[in-house]
């Protein structure tokens, strides 16, 4: 396994999300949840994964789709993950990117004011702009 390898499964099935909540116990009424997420049949491919990056994530199964993920939830794991992978990236290069100011912004604390916040969901939101370098 190697990043370029990563790279094309990232590509090919994993998602970069983000989920914007409302909650009455943060300032600005929102609460952001951030993951990276990898799906597969088997489990001890996901193992070798999460071990080649360093055991960060998590793996579970979910019943009702039959499969595997891989999980990241960690803000300082994502931004390091995005670091190593975005510029290795060809389809989800962009969106990775935009991930990774993201996850920069949460990690300065930003998100916890109206303005940091409605940065973030701007970035978040904007449309792909379709410049993928091949």
């Amino acid at each position: 396994m190697n990043d370029d390898y990563l790279a094309g499964l990232i590509d090919g099935e994993a998602s970069f999300i983000i989920v914007f909540r409302r909650d009455k116990r943060y300032r600005t009424g929102i609460r952001i949840f951030a993951k990276f997420s990898l799906p597969q049949k088997d489990k001890w491919f996901l193992e070798r994964i999460r071990n080649y990056l360093g055991d960060i994530g998590n793996i579970y199964y979910h019943k009702r789709d039959k499969l595997w993920y891989f999980e990241i939830t960690s803000y300082n794991e994502l931004y390091d993950l995005t670091n190593r992978i975005c510029d290795k990236l060809v389809l989800k290069r962009e969106k990775c990117k935009r991930f990774n100011i993201i996850l920069r912004m949460i990690l300065n604390k930003e998100h916890l004011t109206y303005e940091g916040l409605n940065k973030i969901k701007a970035a978040w939101l904007a449309p792909e702009t379709g410049a993928n370098p091949r």
